[in-house]
C-alpha cells in the first residue's frame, strides 16, 4: 500500500470498490448497526481515514478497510498480464487475530483441502504450517505462520507451465488452420496469405486469452474463498471461550 494513502483522495467509484472488498473479507458481515445513508462525497474525494470512519458506522474496522485497499492495489496487473488475460502467479494474504494453536491450524488445513479439492502435502514450518500441491502445470502453496502476536495466511499460486500451454496450443492451432486454408485456396498474392495467417493467429490468441481469463477468475475466487473462510474460522475461535487447565466443566 502506498505510504501517502492517508493524504490520497479516493473517488466515489474507488470508495465503493474498497467497501465492497472489505465486506467480502468479512465471513459474517456485521448487522447490529444500521447501514448509513450513502455519503455525499466532496468533489476532491475522501481520504483513507475518512473512508475508515464511514465504514466504522456499519461495523467494518479500519484494519479491514486498509486490508481491502492493499488487496485492490496488489491485484493490479502488469501490461503483459493484461495482454494475455491475467498474471501467471497469483497471491493473497490475510492477517489473523491471535496466534493459531495446533487445533486451529488443523481446522484451517481442512478448509484448504476442501477448497482445493485435493489432499496435498502439509508440514510444520516456523511455528505454523505449510500446505503444497503440484500437478506439474500449477503449483499452489498455503502458509499459515505466526506474525508477532497474530498470525498470517499467505496463499500463492504459480501457473507458469499452464500459462504457456494455454496460450501456445490455441495460437498454434490458429496458425495451423491458417496454413491449411492457404493450402486449400492457394492464394497467389502474398498480402492475401499474410491476411489469412494474421487472421488465424488472431483467432488463436482470442481463444487463448478467453481460456486464460476464465482460469484466472476461477483461481482468484478460490484464493479469496480460502483466505476469507480461514479468517472467519479464526474470528469465530477468538469469540469462543477457551478453557485453561483447572477450568474444565464440572460434571456431577
Amino acid at each position: 500500500m502506498a505510504d501517502n494513502n492517508d493524504e490520497r483522495r479516493f473517488s466515489e467509484a474507488e470508495f465503493a470498490l474498497i467497501l465492497r472488498r472489505a465486506v467480502e473479507f468479512d465471513a459474517e458481515p456485521v448487522r447490529t448497526h444500521p447501514a448509513p445513508a450513502p455519503p455525499r462525497l466532496p468533489p476532491e474525494g475522501l481520504t483513507l481515514s475518512e473512508i475508515q470512519e464511514i465504514a466504522a458506522e456499519v461495523g467494518i474496522t479500519p484494519a479491514r478497510i486498509a486490508e481491502a485497499l492493499e488487496s485492490i492495489e496488489g491485484s493490479e496487473w502488469s501490461s503483459a498480464a493484461r495482454l494475455f488475460g491475467g498474471p501467471a502467479n497469483l497471491k493473497a494474504e490475510r492477517r489473523l487475530e491471535g496466534q493459531a494453536d495446533q487445533k486451529e491450524l488443523a481446522s484451517y488445513l481442512e478448509i484448504v483441502r476442501e477448497e482445493m479439492k485435493t489432499e496435498g502435502e502439509s508440514h510444520e514450518v516456523l511455528g505454523g504450517v505449510e500446505w503444497k500441491w503440484d500437478d506439474k502445470l500449477v503449483q499452489a502453496t498455503v502458509r499459515i505462520s505466526p506474525d508477532g502476536d497474530a498470525s498470517k495466511v499467505v496463499v500463492s499460486v504459480e501457473r507458469g507451465p499452464a500459462s504457456f500451454l494455454s496460450h501456445y496450443l490455441p495460437i498454434m492451432s490458429g496458425l495451423g488452420a491458417a496454413g491449411l486454408t492457404i493450402g486449400i485456396l492457394e492464394p497467389g498474392a502474398a498480402s492475401v496469405m499474410a491476411g489469412i495467417i494474421a487472421g488465424g493467429a488472431a483467432a488463436g490468441y482470442g481463444l487463448a486469452r478467453a481460456i486464460w481469463v476464465g482460469s484466472t477468475v476461477r483461481w482468484q475466487k478460490r484464493i479469496r474463498r480460502i483466505t476469507s473462510r480461514i479468517a472467519g474460522r479464526s474470528a469465530k475461535s477468538r469469540e469462543e471461550p477457551r478453557l485453561t487447565p483447572g477450568d474444565e466443566p464440572f460434571e456431577d
